[in-house]
C-alpha cells in the first residue's frame, strides 16, 4: 500500500491572511486524511505556524491511534526581486521538542509578513533554531517564485510544486544541470471537498530525509487537485 503524502495544507489560521477556509477541529481533519489514504501531512498555513495546533494533531493522532505523521510546515508569502509575491513551503523535521515548536512560532510569527517576506532574511532567522527543514517552491503556480529569486537555496529544495504544462518549470529547471523534481500537493482550503494527494512516500523511514529523496507522483498527471 502506498504512502500518500499532502504537505500542503491549510486550517482556519490561514484566515488571517482573509483565505476562505471551511475547517472544524483536528479530529475531523485527521479522519478527512485518513479516509484518502494519507500517512503523511503537514499544515502549511500562510505565514504563520501555531505550535498549539501543531500540538494538538501529535495529541489526537496519538488518543485515537491514527497510522499516520505529521511535520511541523508553513507558507511563506516572499517578496520576489521584481517586488511581486511568491509562495514557498517550509517543511521541517518532525523530531522536535515543544519548546523548539514554540520557538518556531514565535521566529515565523516575528519574520513571516503577508505583504511579502524577505526570504535572506526569513532563512537567516530559521536557521538559527537548527531545526532541519526544506523548501518547496511554487513555480508556474498561483503567486509563483522563478530561479533568480531562490538561486541561492537550491540546494536545500528537492522538490517545486508546479503544474506540468506551465511554461515557468522549464525555464525554472533550464538553468540547472539536474532539473528539480516536480510534484503537486491538494493545497485544500475547503476541507468538506478533501480529495486527497496523488504524492507518495517510496521509502518505509519516514522522516524528513526520506521525505527529502523519496517522493514521487502517481502516474503521469502533475495537475494539481486544488490551486489558490
Amino acid at each position: 500500500m502506498l504512502k500518500y503524502v499532502d504537505l500542503h495544507l491549510h486550517s482556519f489560521q490561514s484566515r488571517r491572511n482573509n483565505d476562505v477556509i471551511q475547517w472544524t477541529d483536528e479530529l475531523a481533519t485527521l479522519i478527512a486524511l485518513r479516509d484518502k489514504g494519507i500517512k503523511v501531512f503537514a499544515i502549511t498555513d500562510h505565514d504563520t505556524f501555531s505550535s498549539s495546533l501543531y500540538k494538538k494533531n501529535c495529541d489526537t493522532i496519538k488518543a485515537h491511534n491514527f497510522d499516520i505523521t505529521i511535520f511541523p510546515g508553513v507558507e511563506i508569502t516572499v517578496k520576489r526581486l521584481n517586488e511581486q509575491k511568491g509562495h514557498i513551503l517550509f517543511i521541517f523535521d518532525n523530531n522536535i521538542t515543544e519548546a523548539q515548536a514554540k520557538q518556531l512560532e514565535v521566529t515565523v510569527f516575528r519574520n513571516a509578513h503577508s505583504y511579502g517576506t524577505n526570504l535572506n532574511s526569513f532563512v537567516q532567522n530559521i536557521n538559527k533554531l537548527s531545526i532541519p527543514y526544506i523548501m518547496i517552491p511554487h513555480v508556474g503556480k498561483c503567486d509563483y517564485i522563478v530561479y533568480e529569486d531562490v538561486k541561492d537555496f537550491i540546494d536545500n529544495m528537492p522538490y517545486v510544486e508546479s503544474p506540468s504544462n506551465k511554461s515557468e518549470l522549464t525555464r525554472f529547471n533550464s538553468n540547472l544541470k539536474t532539473p528539480i523534481k516536480n510534484i503537486m500537493f491538494s493545497d485544500t482550503h475547503k476541507w468538506d471537498m478533501y480529495r486527497g494527494s496523488k504524492v507518495y512516500l517510496d521509502s518505509e523511514e519516514v522522516n524528513l530525509e526520506a521525505i527529502k529523496n523519496n517522493l514521487k507522483m502517481e502516474g503521469d498527471n502533475n495537475e494539481s487537485i486544488e490551486d489558490d
